[in-house]
């Protein structure tokens, strides 16, 4: 995502469980620093900036549309979480 002179970027790590927001200035793009981070036990499927607050969107993947389980379901699946007033 691009915003004014920054660009942005999600993150997820399986093994940590966590979701990052990684950005850089435009004109710098070699020197990414993490911005925050939280964990989920789901991965964030969008995400989006208004107002100085982080918007997430939380999803699920499932193997096999014809053929899933409920345990392939998130909890948080369909969460939209915010995080509130990030500066950098």
């Amino acid at each position: 995502m691009v915003r004014d002179k920054y660009v942005y970027i999600l993150c997820y790590s399986e093994i940590d469980e966590r979701i990052a927001v990684m950005y850089a200035k435009r004109d710098t793009l070699d020197r990414w620093k993490e911005l925050f981070y939280f964990e989920s036990e789901s991965f964030a499927r969008s995400f989006e900036l208004l107002n100085d607050d982080f918007y997430f969107g939380i999803g699920s993947e499932i193997e096999n549309v014809k053929n899933w389980h409920q345990y392939e379901i998130s909890p948080d699946m369909g969460n939209i979480l915010r995080i509130k007033n990030i500066e950098h």
